[in-house]
């Protein structure tokens, strides 16, 4: 099956928000006319990071004004998507993300690097806490890495850091956020 999808399209809009999201493109803003599509709805690890790198080299080939990334996952394995996240960052092109229905863990670590989020109705994005691979809780060495990874995607891109600690740390309050 064809992971990678190619979209031809005047205009981009998705009428979706979330807190953590960019304000919509204003009507002054360029015009998306090359969309590059891929999917990760898988557990976030190195076959993830393959496909990231795989789908970012091709959106390039093809001259994408814009990728946009479909996400479902649970999660995964924080080197493979520290892998992703640095794609993200790096890429030439704006990517944007639309959670499908989960973002959780590795995956809310990843949607953070994207330069927009856009979320359907329903759909979740959290719960990064670092856990071993018997699902417990690791030590705060571990923890405080993945805080400070948080906060520093979510200020690359202008969103509040505070939000994005959180989700590793249920002690952190955020006014005005459940």
């Amino acid at each position: 099956m064809n992971r990678f999808g190619i979209c031809l399209i005047g205009s981009f809009v998705l009428p979706l928000s979330f807190a953590f999201a960019q304000q919509p493109q204003e009507a002054t803003s360029p015009e998306y006319k090359k969309v590059f599509r891929f999917s990760i709805e898988e557990e976030i690890a190195a076959p993830a990071a393959k496909l990231t790198e795989m789908a970012l080299e091709e959106s390039k080939a093809w001259g994408a004004d814009l990728v946009l990334v479909e996400m479902d996952t649970y999660g995964g394995a924080v080197d493979a998507a520290d892998e992703i996240r640095t794609a993200l960052l790096s890429h030439s092109t704006p990517v944007w993300v639309f959670v499908k229905n989960n973002a959780a863990s590795a995956g809310a670590f990843i949607a953070l690097a994207c330069d927009s989020i856009f979320m359907r109705p329903g759909a979740t994005m959290g719960a990064a806490t670092v856990v071993g691979p018997d699902g417990e809780k690791v030590d705060e060495k571990y923890q405080s890495f993945m805080r400070a990874k948080m906060r520093e995607t979510a200020e690359r891109n202008g969103r509040n850091p505070n939000i994005a600690a959180a989700m590793v740390d249920g002690s952190v309050v955020v006014p005005g956020v459940n």
